[in-house]
This record gives structure tokens, sequence and C-alpha cells, in this order.
């Protein structure tokens, strides 16, 4: 159960100097706090006094970060992914003896992690995100779903699914000749991007249907309904795309 924490239990403190690592800053789900990681620390900022409220000094080195996800059970928890496939889980903001809860990392023969998509179970066990699969570039994988079959593409992003308990990795689906991806706030949606300006679309199922089609069927292991529909979509302008974003409607709006 979580603690009910206010920035009034916190000591305001004077940092200065540091160096940002990047992808290591993330908003507290109320808004009010802005949590950012440093080479060898964490600070949490008020962002109505823009001042640190808090520094977490731990023995780690907070390089190479791909993602950083608040957790959806208990937002005192923080999951930093780095792009060797190792997790770290702590807590950001209670009062602890050690805010580190877990580590464990996934098998990176799907790729190294680029961005977390979300969790699959309530209990947080199951994970879904996105890798940059270089494993995937001279073979093919006829057990998975492939977009844009070119083998000799070094651009492949993977869908991976992850069961922290059982450690079973699974490769949902590979997109190749892929430049550039957008995951939707609601986490349903995902745009994918090739080298051609091209845009490959995954919808995923919502949560209730896959956990009552894994009940239907008594087999927690199945990960086939994950996907809903996937549609390629031809874009006849060749203009450089450099961000693009995807919205949570059920027929969704790309902005490139």
């Amino acid at each position: 159960m979580a603690v009910s924490t206010s920035a009034n239990d916190w000591k305001l403190t004077v940092n200065s100097g540091g160096k940002l690592v990047p992808n290591g800053q993330i908003l507290s789900q109320d808004g009010k706090f802005s949590i950012v990681i440093f080479k060898s620390q964490i600070r949490v900022y008020s962002l109505s006094t823009r001042q640190c409220i808090r520094s977490i000094k731990i023995d780690k080195n907070f390089i190479n970060i791909s993602d950083l996800i608040l957790s959806t059970k208990n937002t005192s928890i923080l999951y930093i992914f780095y792009n060797n496939n190792k997790v770290l889980v702590l807590n950001w903001k209670d009062k602890t003896i050690d805010p580190i809860l877990n580590e464990f990392e996934i098998d990176s023969s799907n790729g190294s992690i680029l961005k977390f998509i979300r969790f699959q179970n309530s209990q947080e066990t199951e994970l879904l995100f996105i890798t940059n699969n270089t494993s995937n570039t001279s073979t093919s994988n006829n057990n998975n779903n492939s977009i844009n079959n070119n083998i000799n593409n070094k651009q492949v992003k993977d869908i991976v699914y992850f069961n922290i308990d059982t450690k079973q990795t699974q490769s949902i689906l590979s997109i190749k000749n892929c430049s550039n991806f957008s995951v939707s706030i609601n986490k349903n949606h995902l745009i994918f991007l090739t080298n051609k300006n091209d845009l490959e679309f995954v919808e995923l199922n919502d949560l209730s249907i896959i956990n009552k089609t894994r009940n239907n069927n008594n087999n927690n292991n199945n990960n086939s309904n994950i996907i809903q529909r996937t549609k390629q979509i031809k874009f006849i302008f060749k203009t450089p795309i450099v961000s693009m974003a995807i919205s949570n409607e059920p027929d969704p709006i790309v902005a490139l």
C-alpha cells in the first residue's frame, strides 16, 4: 500500500552542477514534481518552487538509460530501463532505508530496449516494450509476424513481451526499415515510419479483452491476442519527417 507523502515531509537542499543523462526525466503522476536522473544520483524538483526537494544517492551509474516509467499501481515506484536490457525498480518518493526494490535483466535476443509501452497485467509482472533488434537483420523469423520484410535492413524494431516471474521473452511483431516511431498516450496505438516515408500502424487490444481471452482459454501464456490489427499506410510525400505523434481515438490521427 502506498504511503502518502507531501513535499513538506522532505528536506529542502541546495544542489548545483551534475550532468543530466539522456532520457532521464519524468513528471510525477500529479504533475507536481519532476524526477531527474543525473549520472550518479536522482533528484526530485518541485515544479511550483523550482527547487530540489529530494536527492537520492545510489551506488549505480545512471548512464545509457532508454526509458523511465512510473508504476500504475503505486506512483512512488519508478522503473528505469537501460539499453543493455537491465531494469532497476526503486522508490523515488517515500523515505526508506534502501530505495531499490528490484533489479532484473531482460533477454537481449530480441534486441535492446528503446521504449516501454505498457504493463500487460495489474500485477506489473508482464511488460510490453519496443526494441532495436539488430539480430533480426540477417535472418527472418518465421515464428513472428513481420511487416515490410527486408532482411538486409538494419533498422528493425520489435514489439516484445516479457514476463518477470517466468522470464518468458517473446517478439510479438517485427517492423523492418523503421526510422522512427511513436506511441499514443493511452498506449493502445503505435505508429512506425519506414525509411521510404511509409507508415505502419499497429493497434493493441485493450487489456480487458486480453485478460478475458486468457481466462476463457485457461492459458496465461498466450500472447497471440495482444495485437488487434496492423495497417500499412502509403505516404506520397518524401519530405524528411523528424517527429511524429498518434492520438487515442479508435480511428487515430497521426501528426507528422
